[in-house]
């Protein structure tokens, strides 16, 4: 079974946070990496945090902990 973005980001320790089940990612060469090869990587948009000043990845569905938690229930 392949991995999904977010084992991916935890393995390559990514700076990364969410909201709900959206995954959020830091701009970076290794987030790029995974995102390119990202099944829905047409539904990923990016912005600029107004906490950080950063660029980072939104990535709809993508925080596993979220699903399972819901998945347990």
């Amino acid at each position: 079974m392949d991995e999904s973005v977010y084992q991916q980001a935890v393995s390559k320790k990514l700076k990364m946070d969410h909201h709900e089940s959206d995954l959020y990612l830091q701009d970076s060469h290794e987030a790029r990496y995974i995102i390119a090869g990202y099944e829905f990587c047409s539904n990923v948009t990016r912005f600029r945090s107004p906490v950080d000043g950063h660029i980072w990845f939104c990535i709809p569905f993508a925080y596993d902990p979220w699903w399972q938690i819901r998945i347990k229930k």
